[in-house]
């Protein structure tokens, strides 16, 4: 895989991360959260037996109260766990509202019923009854993460990080074409990694 490349110069400010960006109401930090997890709760949306027509509704709703519910998240974040555990409580209600509106417009006797329904939403995100789907889904995580954090970062920086990470090449070659010092290469994945740390938390891939 080659690196990716971006011309644009580095921030002259690094962005806050998610968490503090979120919490402090930051329409930016908002902004990169829905590009972040937005996929996934459309993916949570398309796994539940939902009225197709709803389907931005639901999402609309799940999205309006993480953001109206936040603070609670920063409160009780070690009880909670990862932020996509703690979002998964709030959309598995969310599209049970749904499936409950649903299941009053069907006559009696016909369709599946709201309690059947209801118990084929798991306690944990759909993901995470696999450990391979987990570990793919935090992978997807990372790559949108990632998309959104390079304009952070100088390319050089970013083309260590990279090679050195996501192609997994020597510290010693990748040194040497770019012109830096093994530590700075070094520094350069620590830097990056640190970043999506604070954009991820507990939902880092454990291969990165």
């Amino acid at each position: 895989m080659s690196p990716a490349t971006n011309s644009s110069p580095t921030s002259s400010t690094t962005s806050a991360s998610l968490l503090a960006g979120m919490a402090a109401r930051d329409d930016e930090t908002w902004m990169r959260f829905l590009q972040v997890y937005g996929p996934l709760v459309y993916e949570w949306i398309g796994r539940a037996e939902v009225n197709p027509s709803a389907v931005d509704d639901i999402a609309q709703d799940i999205f309006t109260a993480v953001a109206t519910s936040f603070n609670n998240y920063q409160h009780d974040a070690k009880r909670s766990g990862s932020l996509r555990r703690w979002m998964w409580g709030i959309a598995k209600n969310k599209i049970a509202d749904w499936q409950r509106k649903d299941a009053q417009q069907v006559k009696a006797g016909g369709g599946l019923s709201f309690f059947r329904l209801i118990n084929q939403l798991p306690d944990v995100p759909f993901e995470d009854s696999d450990p391979g789907s987990q570990h793919k889904t935090r992978m997807q995580l990372a790559a949108r993460a990632l998309a959104i954090l390079q304009t952070d970062f100088a390319p050089p920086t970013w083309q260590a990080f990279w090679r050195s990470v996501i192609d997994g090449e020597k510290t010693s070659e990748i040194a040497e074409s770019l012109n830096m010092t093994a530590v700075a290469v070094r520094q350069s994945r620590f830097r990056v990694l640190r970043r999506l740390r604070e954009e991820l938390g507990e939902d880092l891939p454990s291969t990165l």
